[in-house]
């Protein structure tokens, strides 16, 4: 099955219009190891089914290799870089993104109760009953008017297999809105609609209806750093990513994510990345 699935993954990967279909659908190949870049995850279901990749993660490497499913439940800005690939054997991976209201009625139709898990990225054996739906799914960018009735369901019948499965406990709580890991979930979200004007964490901490003690104490759990901080990252990575695509210069990237002063956000991206961000924007570039 991992065979076939990855045949069909790339078939659609080499298809620019096929690529479209279906939304939320995002299909990964490389044929060769690359350099770390940067990447901003939504909440995601994130299926190997060839070569192997790692996240680089404030406080952890995260490692995931063919067979495994990635659970995404934030947004989550990373580094990420792939391990095993070469052109007779590509890397290929099948992303899926996930809707929290979309959970939270899937939990209610099925009665499955929230879970203790307060993970923000986990990896685990993928079950084997998703293979299914994904192999639909990815025959459905065939077919635009079929994927138009069907693609929505495919994708609510494989989160119904991991939701039930001894790995989806996260998805569980993410589904639930007053759950710590629900929460951030929102604040997440709330934080990457709102780059270029950043939230104050007591505005935040406001439309979530939490306080700013839970705020802080639901960060510290899934991430291990506190909301600013996480902010600070996320808006970071996305300039590293833009930078990266050699769209923006360090002026854009700047003000894309909010910063008034280029020569502050110059300060925090070195502090951050190592490298003033002229010098960095090239080099991703070159890597590219």
């Amino acid at each position: 099955m991992l065979s076939e699935l990855a045949e069909l993954a790339i078939e659609v990967a080499g298809n620019p219009q096929r690529r479209k279909i279906v939304p939320g659908l995002t299909v990964y190949v490389e044929r060769a190891p690359t350099f770390a870049t940067p990447v901003v995850f939504d909440p995601v279901l994130y299926v190997v089914l060839q070569g192997a990749k790692q996240l680089l993660l404030d406080d952890r490497i995260v490692r995931y290799d063919e067979s495994q499913l990635v659970i995404v439940t934030v947004n989550l800005p990373a580094l990420a870089q792939v391990l095993r690939a070469a052109p007779e054997n590509p890397y290929v991976a099948v992303e899926v993104r996930l809707d929290r209201h979309m959970l939270a009625e899937l939990m209610r139709d099925i009665g499955v109760p929230p879970s203790p898990s307060t993970e923000a990225v986990s990896v685990h054996q993928a079950p084997a009953e998703i293979y299914d739906p994904l192999r639909r799914l990815l025959l459905l960018t065939r077919d635009p008017r079929a994927a138009t009735l069907f693609a929505s369901g495919t994708v609510r019948e494989m989160a119904y297999h991991v939701l039930v499965s001894p790995h989806g406990g996260a998805l569980r709580q993410m589904a639930t809105s007053h759950s710590p890991l629900g929460q951030m979930a929102q604040a997440t979200a709330l934080m990457a609609q709102n780059l270029a004007n950043p939230l104050e964490m007591s505005q935040l901490a406001g439309q979530l209806g939490i306080s700013m003690t839970s705020l802080h104490r639901h960060f510290k759990s899934a991430t291990g750093i506190s909301p600013m901080t996480y902010y600070k990252r996320l808006r970071l990575h996305e300039a590293r990513r833009l930078g990266a695509g050699g769209s923006f210069n360090v002026t854009e990237a700047a003000m894309a994510v909010g910063y008034a002063s280029v020569a502050h956000f110059s300060r925090d991206y070195k502090r951050a990345f190592g490298q003033a961000p002229s010098h960095d924007f090239s080099l991703l570039r070159n890597q590219g």
